[in-house]
């Protein structure tokens, strides 16, 4: 990490608690106002909801009704009679979890579901922390202040790491498992870790199948960090790297079999309950039709980028390209492009300046400043060499976040207000890392004559 991790000494044991409550902070509460307190409130409550109606349903008929699904549709409020709808695309974890042990008194469940929320953005929190405080050993502590204060003022993360329905931290678990116990860091068996590793993907997979590849790749990346960090091999690298991704379909094997289970046991056929999983698979992966993606994302951008659309409408006229000839799609595939890579990664709440609220601080530029990281590293004719295990796993990280567009294309098309996420699974947090690096190398430079 260059000459920046001798330049003070490493941070206290108070230092680092500070650093937890502070993010943990901002998730759980939108405390630094990193997003608008509306948005804040509101973000995903129909998710939410998913939830909250297990709960209704776990009080009238008891611990794991519906097969322990999580419930689409009640009615009038009501979980008896024809017409309540679970919903089956996932086995439902937090209902099955968190659903009988819900208290009956709306201010006691109010209470309680709200405690949940503090407490996944608090393991969220300390998690991320934790990754960054590994990436970024070598750091001073004004280093790790900078890569702390980025985490605590990141929104997708804000928004995401108090939701019930998205579980953040089961999203997170398996790669913070092999940075926090990989035997490189903590002298232990590796066969324990990969068990341990092989839970935290089931329990996702049981939450939820999003953003399946980029987990799996999460968990490969601090594999690789910390082996080029202790000289491995290319083989041994390989060798682990493949018995990462077996745990990883043992697992999902494993999810989904219980899920399968579950939605046949509600629908009293087997085969039913397979193709009904496997259709709405094939359906967010590569079901694509344009004209059922253009008005959505249109709508949904200029909900959520007003300022942006504003100004590309009066460039371009962009509400017009909703229809379905080629050019329209290939319009709409560009804009769903900009909307990604101009999608703020870190925001504070300020406004900058008109047109483009997210210039300096997207996907796109951390995208940008990864790659003159990795020129500057080719080069080594400057005073701070970028660490080489971290670059790798870096540009590893990002492949990760990129192969869910790949394989869940449709998902990706459709929900674009949602997806910039796996871009700290964990990409974002180590190109924090490497801000980091970068901003108290300068801070270590001597000053010209």
């Amino acid at each position: 990490m260059g000459a920046s991790g001798t330049a003070d000494s490493r941070p206290s044991k108070r230092w680092w608690r500070v650093a937890y409550a502070l993010v943990a902070a901002s998730f759980a509460f939108n405390a630094l106002g990193v997003v608008d307190f509306g948005q804040f409130a509101t973000f995903q409550t129909d998710s939410a909801q998913l939830v909250d109606s297990a709960f209704t349903c776990s009080q009238e008929l008891g611990p794991f009704a519906h097969s322990g699904l999580e419930i689409k549709h009640l009615v009038n409020g009501s979980c008896r009679g024809p017409g309540v709808e679970p919903y089956m695309s996932q086995s439902g974890l937090p209902a099955w979890v968190f659903a009988p042990l819900a208290p009956s008194s709306g201010l006691l469940l109010s209470l309680y579901v709200r405690l949940i929320a503090a407490a996944l953005a608090l393991a969220s929190a300390v998690m991320l922390v934790q990754i960054c405080r590994i990436a970024g050993a070598g750091l001073s502590p004004t280093g790790h202040a900078i890569c702390v204060g980025l985490l605590a003022t990141s929104p997708w993360l804000v928004l995401f790491a108090r939701n019930l329905y998205w579980m953040l931290p089961l999203m997170i678990a398996p790669g913070w498992l092999v940075w926090r116990f990989h035997p490189a860091q903590v002298p232990g068996s590796w066969r324990r870790l990969l068990c341990g590793v092989g839970i935290a993907f089931a329990l996702k997979f049981l939450a939820g199948y999003e953003y399946i590849t980029t987990l799996g790749v999460s968990a490969v990346v601090p594999l690789v960090f910390h082996e080029l960090r202790s000289g491995a091999s290319f083989r041994a690298v390989f060798v682990r790297s493949v018995q990462v991704f077996c745990v990883f379909v043992a697992a999902f094997a494993c999810a989904f079999a219980i899920h399968s289970a579950q939605v046949a046991h509600e629908v009293g056929d087997s085969v039913r309950g397979w193709h009904a999983i496997a259709e709405r698979g094939s359906t967010r992966s590569f079901g694509i039709h344009f004209d059922d993606i253009g008005p959505p994302f249109i709508a949904s951008f200029q909900r959520d980028r007003p300022r942006d659309f504003a100004a590309l409408e009066a460039q371009f006229r962009i509400s017009r390209f909703t229809g379905t000839s080629r050019r329209d799609n290939l319009v709409q595939l560009g804009l769903i492009a900009y909307s990604y890579a101009t999608s703020p990664v870190v925001q504070l709440p300020i406004e900058l300046r008109y047109p483009v609220s997210a210039l300096f601080l997207s996907l796109g530029t951390a995208v940008a400043f990864l790659v003159w990281r990795t020129l500057r590293a080719r080069a080594r004719r400057h005073r701070e060499v970028p660490d080489t295990p971290l670059l790798v796993a870096t540009w590893l990280a990002l492949a990760g976040g990129a192969s869910w567009f790949v394989l869940g294309l449709q998902h990706s098309l459709i929900h674009t207000h949602l997806n910039t996420l796996v871009f700290y699974l964990p990409f974002l947090p180590l190109v924090y890392v490497h801000v980091a690096a970068w901003v108290t190398s300068l801070r270590a430079a001597p000053n010209p004559p």
